[in-house]
């Protein structure tokens, strides 16, 4: 009897070491059922895991090359290139400055030459015809160009406003980074400017 009752222990021990997975019911084993550290890089088949299976930002790739140095307000604006921009503001009537509206607007870089005031103008406007187009500005508010050399001036608003003008500031990095825009407010207004503009390095 002795014998049989070791027996049958040691058999039932036997079929316990030999489970596997698929005596296993899907989804048995869960979080809470694994011991810390459990399951370790060891027991994890090669190329199995994925990024998108590991915590965001904990696999980062190899830094790739310095890249080159951006550009900078103090950079000369290469030859040919063509720089945009947009103005807008509003405001109303000062008459202390006999209602004149002046916006003072700066490139992105330098120009390789001076601006002037014969390179500086107006191109066709949609929202008004007091101006007179400059030769050198054939574009749009919607694709501002300039040729080599001007600055062009597209108005899209301008209510409340009359007498367009714009110009060179000699004053500041010798008259190779600003340029003057201005406009008189009509009396009693509200007023309203908004532009793109353009410029391409000759």
């Amino acid at each position: 009897m002795s014998a049989l009752v070791i027996a049958l222990g040691t058999g039932g021990a036997y079929a316990a070491g030999k489970i596997h997975s698929h005596d296993l019911a899907k989804g048995a084993v869960t979080k809470s059922k694994l011991h810390d550290n459990a399951v370790t890089s060891a027991k994890i088949k090669d190329h199995s895991v994925k990024a998108k299976d590991l915590q965001q930002g904990l696999v980062r790739g190899q830094i790739g090359p310095r890249g080159p140095r951006g550009f900078s307000a103090w950079d000369a604006i290469p030859s040919g290139t063509t720089v945009t921009g947009f103005v807008e503001d509003v405001g109303d009537m000062t008459p202390s400055r006999n209602g004149q509206v002046l916006k003072v607007v700066s490139l992105p870089g330098i120009a390789p030459a001076s601006l002037d005031d014969m390179h500086i103008g107006f191109g066709h406007s949609g929202a008004t015809s007091a101006v007179t187009v400059s030769p050198g500005c054939s574009g749009s508010s919607y694709d501002p160009t300039a040729a080599p050399g001007y600055v062009c001036i597209y108005l899209t608003q301008t209510p409340g406003l009359h007498d367009f003008d714009a110009g060179a500031v000699s004053w500041a990095l010798d008259g190779k980074q600003n340029f003057l825009f201005s406009a008189h407010a009509n009396a009693d207004a509200h007023w309203v400017i908004a532009f793109v503009w353009a410029y391409t390095a000759p």
